[in-house]
């Protein structure tokens, strides 16, 4: 079974301001450093303040999607794949990722 890595941050106004949000991201990237270079590693990014923002990771992109999900009492995944990717196809797309989310909100 592939070792999947969902990781979820906050970008509210509040975690942005604290700096909580780039610290999550911070964290985040180095931990993704670490991980195996291998097919069975999947990792996928979402961020959420009133609504929930999914990113296509998909290697063949130039820079990474974002797709927003504005109700959060019925949320649901925009995309049936590339949400969720193989590491080694694509790490340069969560790298660039974390280091643009604190300034995107």
């Amino acid at each position: 079974m592939p070792a999947v890595f969902f990781f979820l941050i906050d970008v509210s106004m509040n975690a942005v301001q604290t700096g909580a949000t780039a610290g999550a991201c911070s964290v985040i990237s180095r931990v993704i450093a670490d991980f195996p270079e291998g097919p069975q590693t999947m990792v996928g990014i979402a961020s959420f303040d009133s609504s929930i923002h999914f990113y296509n990771l998909k290697r063949a992109l130039q820079q990474p999607l974002m797709f927003i999900v504005p109700d959060v009492q019925d949320v649901y995944t925009p995309l049936q794949t590339d949400v969720i990717v193989q590491l080694f196809e694509c790490r340069q797309h969560p790298d660039l990722l974390l280091e643009s989310i604190p300034t995107m909100f």
